[in-house]
């Protein structure tokens, strides 16, 4: 994989920049003047590698039940691995058909997995989510009408999607049944601009008791909500790389969050699990990071971060395991890895 340099750009009116810039960074939210605490140095207690992946490309991935969903960005398919107790993989395809048609994709951007194996993924091409069943016979697809979804997570009886809505100016949650009939939408709510936020954009969400959490692609913070759309916690992450402040650069509605270096931050993923928030970002300027930062959900305080042996680019969380990928990169082979993150 070529070096790929990680320029996010969010878009937003010029006057909602500048309120974000002197409320939500300075006054609201949680502060984040926190020394690093280094909870562990972790190696990865198991590698899967390439040639056991079938030379898989790893673009992004999701754990549920021992099962790892996996999307490759160069073959355009969708896979299902099982952790078999030896270490070893037993693959299922789930989806690989690029088209409009039944369970056909343009663009698989985001995808979980339900507790009877059931495959929901999204399609932010063509608006709709489809559904697989476990063995990766096509089941049905239902349209979204509500806005662009860009991200989608599943708790419970639950489907969980991050809408934008047409012209990129509001940002909001849906629920939806698994049938896809929507429960309710709400607008995450900042009290530091006492409106829906502007900043939920791109970035990355996850479910665990019935609340999902969002990180911000490159704004440095996350919130926490219940899915009736109760905000329980919005607050800055902790500096992303010791010694070096966040500054901004802004260029008329281009925003973009930097180290004092001028290199760009940017959050990778994010994964909750048993009450811990896990937040993978990168430091410079490569989509690839190996610092995970975690912190609790009830008021969101830091609880300290795992240096990992491997750079990831995105990441699952299931129970006290952390399951990461690697893309080549520099001569490495493309890796699934586990750590223990318990404490």
């Amino acid at each position: 994989m070529k070096n790929l340099t990680a320029i996010i750009f969010i878009f937003l009116p010029n006057m909602l920049v500048a309120q974000a810039l002197n409320d939500l960074w300075s006054e609201a939210v949680s502060q984040a003047g926190v020394d690093v605490i280094i909870l562990d140095s972790l190696k990865s207690s198991h590698v899967w590698n390439a040639e056991s992946l079938n030379y898989l490309d790893p673009g992004k991935i999701s754990t549920k039940y021992g099962n790892h969903l996996i999307y490759d960005f160069s073959r355009r398919e969708l896979v299902s691995f099982k952790t078999e107790e030896n270490k070893q993989l037993s693959k299922t395809m789930i989806a690989s058909s690029v088209g409009r048609g039944p369970g056909e994709f343009q663009r698989i951007r985001a995808f979980d997995m339900d507790n009877e194996g059931n495959v929901y993924a999204l399609d932010s091409d063509l608006l709709r989510i489809m559904v697989w069943d476990a063995e990766g016979d096509y089941i049905t697809t239902f349209q979204e009408t509500s806005g662009i979804p860009g991200e989608l997570s599943l708790w419970d009886e639950n489907i969980i999607i991050k809408y934008t809505s047409v012209g990129n100016s509001q940002y909001l949650y849906g629920i939806l049944e698994k049938d896809g009939t929507l429960i309710r939408q709400f607008y995450p709510y900042s009290e530091a601009m006492e409106e829906p936020n502007p900043l939920f954009y791109e970035g990355s969400i996850d479910t665990d008791s019935n609340k999902v959490v969002y990180a911000s692609a490159n704004f440095g913070v996350f919130m926490l909500h219940d899915l009736e759309g109760n905000q329980i916690f919005c607050r800055k992450m902790i500096e992303p790389i010791d010694g070096l402040v966040m500054e901004s650069s802004q260029s008329g509605n281009m925003f973009i969050t930097m180290k004092g270096d001028d290199s760009i931050y940017a959050t990778l993923d994010v994964g909750y699990s048993n009450s811990k928030i896990y937040i993978l970002y990168s430091g410079d300027r490569t989509l690839r990071g190996n610092r995970i930062d975690v912190y609790e959900d009830t008021n969101g305080n830091y609880l300290g971060s795992f240096i990992l042996d491997h750079h990831l680019s995105k990441m699952s969380v299931e129970g006290d395991t952390l399951y990461g990928i690697v893309r080549e990169y520099d001569g490495d082979d493309q890796l699934i890895l586990s750590y223990d993150v318990g404490f």
